[in-house]
């Protein structure tokens, strides 16, 4: 009799949610919630992690590969063969309407309705269930209902795990930061070609990842990890995860089992 397969929740923000649902997206980062340290109480160098990347096949933990087990234990996400089910910023709403005098006679005038109570156990009836995430709803003002309460019967977008890894957060490369979905939004130029446009704005911006390094000789790998970065440090710096301390993390494979939109407006995106 085969290992039951488990499902357990991740959490994506709209720019990931829509590289899922247009197949973009086959893996994600995490941090290790417990940090080892860079070296022991006697002060010689941690070498709790040998080799540096470790691969889990079968199991939860990693305690055969470790001297020091404490660090890690139990993957948060199971093992490759159970399943992630997406949790995304969403809401349900009704279409209502009512009866409006005007000089030409009555017309119907519509406007939806948010839900407002407790969320249900299913979808009622004569309810929509809307995505934030989706570039057709610009009808509701918000607020929207945040994605740590989205119910499993609203997620949209299922995942299985193909593999796991322990690495260092920098060891990340050019496919695995296009791997994770980060994709880099361009403008179209005079006489052809894109130009990659690069956020300025913000606590977090990708140019602060440079280090003063002049635009012209960023690379396509300098512009997608400045941009992967500052996406890191907006979700993880004030956890303490923060990309300059090269964390520990979960590098976990995905493959997309359910979730398909078509329907997005065509993107010009930069390095592809």
């Amino acid at each position: 009799m085969g290992r039951k397969v488990t499902e357990r929740q991740l959490l994506l923000k709209d720019e990931l949610v829509r590289a899922s649902l247009l197949g973009l997206k086959h893996s994600t980062w995490r941090p290790l919630r417990e940090q080892p340290p860079d070296k022991t109480e006697n002060g010689t160098p941690y070498t709790g992690f040998q080799p540096t990347t470790l691969v889990i096949s079968e199991g939860y933990d990693l305690t055969a590969h470790l001297d020091n087990p404490r660090y890690i234990g139990k993957c948060p996400y199971g093992v490759p063969g159970d399943r992630l089910y997406v949790r995304e910023a969403w809401d349900l709403v009704k279409q209502v309407g009512t009866s409006v005098e005007t000089d030409c006679g009555p017309e119907w005038d519509t406007s939806w309705e948010e839900w407002d109570g407790p969320i249900p156990k299913e979808c009622p009836e004569d309810w929509w269930l809307i995505f934030r995430a989706d570039e057709d709803v610009t009808f509701i003002d918000g607020p929207w209902r945040p994605s740590i309460h989205m119910p499993r019967w609203a997620s949209r977008i299922l995942f299985r795990v193909e593999g796991i890894e322990v690495r260092r957060l920098q060891t990340i490369t050019l496919e695995e930061i296009k791997l994770d979905g980060i994709r880099i939004p361009a403008v179209k130029k005079e006489g052809g070609g894109v130009s990659p446009l690069i956020r300025i704005t913000g606590k977090y911006r990708p140019v602060d990842y440079m280090y003063g390094k002049p635009f012209s000789k960023w690379t396509e790998d300098d512009l997608y990890r400045a941009h992967f970065a500052s996406m890191w440090d907006e979700a993880y710096a004030k956890r303490g995860f923060a990309w300059k301390d090269n964390p520990w993390c979960w590098y976990i494979k995905l493959k997309k089992l359910r979730g398909r939109k078509t329907d997005f407006p065509k993107q010009v995106l930069w390095g592809m």
